[in-house]
């Protein structure tokens, strides 16, 4: 058995015995705890069978000189005893004599009253088994019966006095005697004595109960004795044969081993030590014949070293790394050819002096210390340093060092091993250059972005602060690169990049994300104003021309704020939330800032189910066309209409377009759903320019995405046409201001060929854009739409009539008619015809209808209509 293994066995067992006797003593004092507790449960036990004796004793007594003196004091005292008993009133805290001395008590400041408890609820708490608790039981309840005597005899004197009213003396009557024979009689006497009998049962058998436990618990303790003095004797044993196994297995080859240990000392190396045990004494004996042994052979290791030193000095002098060679002091003795191909130094020159000419001047003191410091400590040292060769160009080197000790632990020789890693660390920087920054801006990219974002929120988990992040997206930025070129668009991000950076402080992050967004991590926060601040000089500044060469360019920034750690928990959730909060911003007019809030989260989230629900509502069969009919004011007859697409969701209803177009813009969908509106109308037009009116015109409107360079809507749109035989005038499409900044080649053209074809073009909203004349000219409008909010307040001698008036004239000199939206009253009505404006679209005259309804209105309007032509 190792020896090793026997300790711990030994361990374990003395241990487990140590723990066993130990929980035997701990039994044994609980054992003895349990004695006592019997003992002072039949002394608790006992004290409550003697207080519910001893209460009926003082009821008896109560009553009893009640009913002979008459004094009221000892009926008081009978039902006190009576209510603290029955635990109606309190009793006395800590106090055996709760039921006499009540007046002597009552004067006593220091009795005090605890809570109100029954005695039998307290007999109870005890934990009296059944047997007891039904003794006891009995004797209340005879002890209750006597309770009612009293309580008759009692009741019988209360009525003696009642007739005496106010008279001092009671005197003597029939139910006086009857009282004083209700408790002196022989019945009164009897179960009187009947109490005593189950109190007197209650105590034997509580006895003998407690003499068994105490019995029991005796025994349960000298059994726990007896096992603790066997424990005792077995660990004793095992001490005695640890003692006896160290001595065979330890000592004895312990006494051999240093026999043949003085053997080598004294020159005979063939000594070999055979020990017959199979333990760690046993390894150590093969570990002594190895050692034999190796001095046997120390000759030919001798030989093998003098080899290994010519090997040595070959490496040395055809190693590719430069090798120094220094003395204790630190001068150099040798150096090999590597040293000179890279310093230029040759051995001549440099040997005798310190290898500190190589880096005199290029290393801090707290990286020299540093060096210095694990020198002495370890003896080696490796890390990357500046040197400077012969010709005084500089280079970075990665260098080691090592110390070779003499016997005495003093240093002997320091060897210094380099390499030339100049042109590695170029190629690693311009690579980590490439990977973590904007080659265009210079700024960190989205890969630097997300590392510091990740630093960030790590030290402000450390400090608890709290860092905001920012995104920025520059409004219209596509417009300046199909107007100018992506070589100025190249030119003004620099410029924002410069602009934004300007704006924070040197310890804050910027960062381009690609495209036109960029994010400003702002850490250390200790105020949302200065966070205010700073967002409004980057509006100001981002709203500012941008001279580009010889272009100015005119754009504006829309900005998502978010905070950690208030909002989000990581860098993922932090940009999602600055993302969402940018789309706000952009949704509320551009070229303002938005804070993220929970709303925008959920917003986005019922955003992603609608778009979802969006990509089945076409084949679904949920979407609707409703009209809006067009009243020209002249005639008031109505041969015009705009097709207003609705969404009939299953399950949310009826959905606005208000809610689901911007997202057919932003996933592309606007463009099938788009070409199902045209042909729709399309059809809807036959059949009125049919029914009704032959030059009746609907109208439709259209996105910019339907514009874009990939889609090609004018070609089938005019195919259809034809396959309908209808003229483009049956059909108006209706562009925003939004549209006319992109003048790309693709717009122009798609523009040209609904004109060319007959098509008519409406300019929807006018006036809340980027309003020009030069588009209108441009672009051959043949209908300007007064948006709604200039409607609206519509009053005379109001500013929105003027702009309206002025509206109305400038496209009638453009040869332009004019259609005002959201109409409401009749006054708006009359003040735009007498501006006038040639039609008129809004809930005065109907709310936008069903094909079928709209029909209807029609056929009313017609009938309208020629009854004021005939009157």
């Amino acid at each position: 058995m190792r020896i090793g293994f026997f300790t711990k066995l030994f361990t374990v067992i003395l241990m487990l015995l140590l723990c066993a006797i130990g929980i035997m003593v701990f039994q044994a004092l609980g054992i003895r705890d349990d004695v006592a507790s019997s003992e002072d449960h039949r002394y608790r036990s006992l004290l409550l069978a003697g207080e519910l004796f001893q209460s009926s004793e003082d009821l008896t007594r109560m009553a009893r000189t009640y009913v002979t003196t008459g004094n009221p004091i000892y009926k008081h005292y009978f039902f006190d005893i009576l209510d603290i008993r029955e635990g109606i009133k309190p009793r006395l805290q800590n106090y055996p004599n709760t039921y006499w001395h009540l007046a002597d008590v009552g004067k006593s400041s220091v009795a005090e009253l605890g809570e109100p408890v029954s005695l039998f609820e307290m007999m109870r708490n005890e934990g009296l088994d059944k047997q007891e608790t039904a003794l006891l039981w009995e004797a209340k309840i005879k002890s209750d019966k006597l309770t009612i005597l009293e309580k008759q005899a009692i009741a019988a004197v209360d009525e003696i006095q009642a007739r005496g009213k106010d008279k001092l003396t009671i005197h003597w009557s029939p139910e006086r005697q009857l009282s004083i024979d209700l408790l002196f009689g022989e019945r009164y006497i009897a179960e009187k004595a009947a109490v005593i009998a189950p109190i007197q049962q209650f105590s034997d058998l509580l006895d003998t109960r407690t003499q068994a436990e105490v019995k029991d618990g005796l025994a349960r303790l000298h059994r726990h004795i007896l096992v603790v003095m066997t424990l005792i004797v077995i660990a004793m044993l095992a001490v005695a044969a640890t003692i006896f196994y160290a001595r065979r297995a330890v000592l004895l080859p312990l006494a051999q081993l240093r026999s043949e240990v003085m053997n080598i000392a004294q020159g005979d190396y063939a000594a070999r030590c055979h020990i017959e045990t199979h333990n760690e004494l046993a390894e150590l004996g093969g570990a002594f014949n190895s050692m034999a042994l190796a001095i046997e052979q120390d000759i030919g290791k001798r030989e093998e070293t003098e080899e290994s030193m010519r090997q040595a000095i070959a490496i040395f002098e055809n190693s590719s790394e430069a090798m120094i060679v220094t003395d204790a002091e630190n001068i150099i003795i040798t150096v090999n050819p590597a040293f000179t191909r890279v310093t230029g130094y040759t051995s001549d020159e440099i040997v005798g002096q310190s290898p500190d000419i190589l880096n005199a001047g290029l290393q801090g003191e707290a990286s020299l210390l540093a060096m210095k410091t694990s020198l002495v400590a370890n003896g080696y040292w490796e890390g990357e340093m500046e040197g400077r060769r012969k010709n005084k160009d500089v280079y970075i080197e990665w260098r080691t060092m090592n110390a070779i000790y003499n016997d005495d632990g003093s240093v002997h020789r320091w060897v210094t091993l380099f390499s030339d890693i100049t042109a590695k660390k170029k190629s690693e920087e311009l690579i980590w250059q490439q990977a973590n920054f904007d080659p265009l801006t210079s700024l960190p990219n989205r890969h630097m972005f997300h590392n510091q974002l990740k630093q960030e929120i790590k030290k402000a988990d450390r400090f608890g602060s709290s860092i905001a992040l920012i995104l920025l997206d520059l409004d219209n930025f596509k417009a300046v690169n199909d107007v100018y070129g992506h070589n100025v668009g190249d030119l003004l991000l620099k410029e924002a990049a410069w602009r934004l950076s300007s704006c924070v402080r040197g310890i804050d992050q910027v960062a381009r994300l690609g495209g036109d967004e960029f994010t400003v991590i702002l850490g250390s926060l200790k105020s949302l104003i200065s966070i205010n601040r700073v967002i409004r000089d980057i509006l100001h500044r981002m709203s500012e021309p941008f001279k580009l060469g010889d272009e100015i360019a005119y754009v504006s920034a829309s900005i998502g704020v978010t905070f950690y750690p208030h909002d989000g928990a990581g860098a993922e959730s932090l940009v999602r939330n600055a993302d969402q909060a940018m789309y706000a911003a952009k949704n509320k007019g551009r070229n303002c800032f938005s804070y993220f809030t929970h709303t925008l989260q959920e917003a986005a989230q019922i955003r992603m189910r609608l778009a979802g629900d969006l990509r089945s509502a076409l084949a679904g069969n949920q979407l609707q066309l409703h009209y809006q009919p067009i009243v020209e004011f002249e005639t008031g007859r109505v041969h015009k209409a705009e097709a207003l697409l609705r969404w009939h969701h299953p399950k949310l209803g009826l959905v606005s377009p208000v809610d689901f177009i911007s997202i057919a813009e932003e996933t592309g969908m606007i463009v099938d759903i788009g070409d199902w509106v045209f042909r729709m109308a399309a059809q809807q037009a036959k059949v009125w320019r049919a029914s009704h009116s032959a030059p009746f015109q609907i109208s439709i409107n259209t996105s910019p995405v339907q514009f874009r360079k990939n889609v090609d809507l004018h070609k089938p749109w005019l195919d259809f046409l034809q396959e309908l035989e209808l003229p483009g005038q049956s059909i108006a499409i209706e562009i925003t201001e939004g549209l006319l900044m992109d003048v790309s080649p693709d717009v122009t053209s798609k523009l040209r060929s609904f004109r060319e074809a007959g098509i008519e073009v409406s300019m929807d909203d006018f006036g809340t854009g980027y309003s020009s004349l030069s588009y209108l000219k441009k672009f051959d409008i043949d209908h300007l739409k007064i948006d709604q909010s200039f409607v609206q307040s519509l009053a005379p001698d109001s500013d929105d009539l003027a702009l309206c008036e002025a509206i109305i004239v400038m496209a009638h000199k453009l040869g332009i008619k004019v259609i005002a939206e959201g109409i409401e009253t009749s006054e708006q009505r009359d003040l735009l015809a007498l501006a006038g404006c040639d039609y008129g679209q809004g809930n005065l005259f109907s709310e936008p209808l069903p094909a079928d309804r709209f029909e209807k209105f029609m056929n009313a309007a017609q009938s309208e209509a020629n009854r004021s032509v005939s009157m």
